[in-house]
């Protein structure tokens, strides 16, 4: 998708066309729309459309446009970068349902001209064409219904170049998450550890990103214990990706590195302790951390980020194959810790553990992993947030403020010390699983005795990292929750 932006004087300047014109809620702010666009009048004196946050309406004026829509802002105070997101997300997918391929998707001066929210907009443009149809049949002649091109139209005095720069930024971000959003859709015979170790090595040298994979025999070097516990029942090999963006201009703080750990299940059946069959389907998405992972290195690159950023993703199968580990398995991590294997379908804090234990061998500034790691995630706190625990607060809180400002909401479990004491083991140092109660935070009480001397903090996506109904900027499926939240964290790392 071709993005592009301009600042406008008027909103009579706007491109005549297709036109997506954002209005609020206030009506003392319609007086430049109406008068650029007589259309709207009958429109708003009826009150069919109240300017709600992603209200659509499309018009069809005797001259002027071609097609003219009027795209809800919500209110004004309460307007930013994520209210700009969605609204052109809505404009975006409404116009490709109608078969527009360009549109100009305006402001009004009341928006500012901020690039933040220039960057929301065109996010929202390139979440807005997003459909994952690789296997769809493609009939002949049929026009696809997505917009090729996009203006975002900010009707305010502002330099060109840094709303195109902002526009740039949005893109990429944008791009990033539906990266992710691929990878996670894929069927996992098309993204073995092998093909997604290729897919890193080929985004790492375009991007200029630097990357190694480890292999069997080198993590058996290296004493990963844990991870190649759970890889030993797929004839799939494991493949651990080592990703790592060093800018030669980072410097004080920004040179010691963040890693970020992404859980990289390319399929899930729960080994041993077989899954039930009813939507094992979806299991294909356990690797969405990982996806993650790359995506945001990928952004990092192409943003050319001022951070040192190290990203690991252990990837592997999880299979109940004739030489799959079983319950009561008891396997050593790469510190030398051993874990009696309860249940195999507790897979990913294995392969995490020595994701981990290797992180710490960069000497990071920070630690953050992300992992659909547990059901237990969506009990607590629905679908609408990811939940975090932590070793370090204001690690956590940074974290927090990049959700609240992109949407992907981060909310704090606690880790108090009568939940480790529930993982405790008689014949290992630790269990791989209570059992019971407080799943999702007795799984980060587990994984942080693999993070022992950084700060750090674990993200559960499991709740949010599957849509179960389609936005705009949101399709059902692979959601890709958590990348724009990652992005924003790291670009206000000092």
């Amino acid at each position: 998708m071709k993005l592009s932006a301009k600042p406008l004087k008027t909103l009579s300047d706007a491109e005549r066309g297709n036109l997506a014109l954002g209005l609020f809620e206030e009506k003392d702010t319609h007086a430049a729309a109406l008068k650029a666009h007589p259309a709207l009048k009958r429109l708003l004196e009826t009150g069919d459309f109240k300017g709600k946050a992603n209200d659509c309406v499309v018009l069809y004026p005797e001259s002027g446009s071609t097609r003219l829509m009027a795209v809800g802002l919500g209110k004004r105070a309460a307007f930013g970068a994520r209210q700009a997101m969605e609204a052109s997300a809505t404009a975006v997918r409404r116009a490709g349902k109608l078969g527009v391929e360009h549109l100009t998707f305006a402001l009004p001066s009341e928006a500012g001209a901020s690039a933040a929210v220039v960057e929301g907009a065109a996010e929202g443009a390139r979440l807005g064409t997003y459909a994952f149809d690789r296997f769809k049949e493609k009939k002949e002649g049929e026009a696809p219904k997505k917009v090729s091109a996009c203006t975002v139209a900010v009707s305010a005095s502002a330099r060109a170049e840094i709303l195109e720069k902002a526009c740039h930024t949005g893109a990429v971000i944008g791009e990033a998450q539906a990266f992710v959003r691929d990878l996670a859709a894929l069927p996992s015979n098309f993204k073995t550890p092998t093909q997604l170790g290729e897919e890193a090595r080929k985004m790492a040298r375009k991007t200029g990103l630097s990357c190694h994979l480890i292999l069997r025999d080198e993590a058996k070097k290296l004493g990963m214990g844990a991870f190649l516990g759970v890889a030993q029942g797929s004839a799939e090999p494991p493949v651990f990706v080592v990703l790592e963006h060093k800018p030669a201009k980072a410097s004080g703080k920004a040179k010691k590195p963040v890693v970020v750990v992404g859980k990289g299940i390319t399929f899930d059946t729960g080994g041993i302790s077989l899954k039930p069959a009813l939507n094992m389907h979806h299991m294909k998405d356990d690797m969405t951390g990982g996806a993650i992972v790359l995506g945001l290195l990928k952004a990092c690159a192409e943003l050319e980020l001022p951070t040192h950023v190290v990203g690991l993703v252990p990837f592997t199968e999880n299979m109940p194959g004739g030489k799959a580990q079983k319950p009561g398995d008891i396997v050593y991590a790469m510190n030398g810790k051993t874990i009696e294997v309860i249940n195999t379908d507790a897979e990913g804090r294995l392969v995490l553990a020595d994701a981990l234990c290797y992180a710490e061998r960069y000497k990071p500034a920070a630690v953050v992993d992300l992992a659909t790691l547990t059901g237990a995630a969506g009990v607590a706190l629905g679908r609408f947030a990811i939940g975090a625990m932590a070793t370090d607060q204001r690690l956590v809180e940074r974290l927090q403020a990049a959700g609240e400002a992109t949407g992907e909401r981060v909310w704090q479990l606690p880790l108090w010390d009568e939940y480790l004491e529930l993982m405790r083991g008689e014949a290992a140092d630790l269990l791989n699983t209570s059992g019971g109660e407080a799943g999702t935070i007795t799984a980060g009480s587990f994984l942080k005795e693999f993070a022992k001397h950084s700060p750090w903090c674990h993200l559960d996506i499991a709740a949010s990292a599957w849509g179960k109904e389609e936005k705009p900027w949101s399709p059902k499926g692979p959601t890709g929750n958590g990348l724009r939240m990652m992005v924003q964290f790291l670009r206000s790392w000092r």
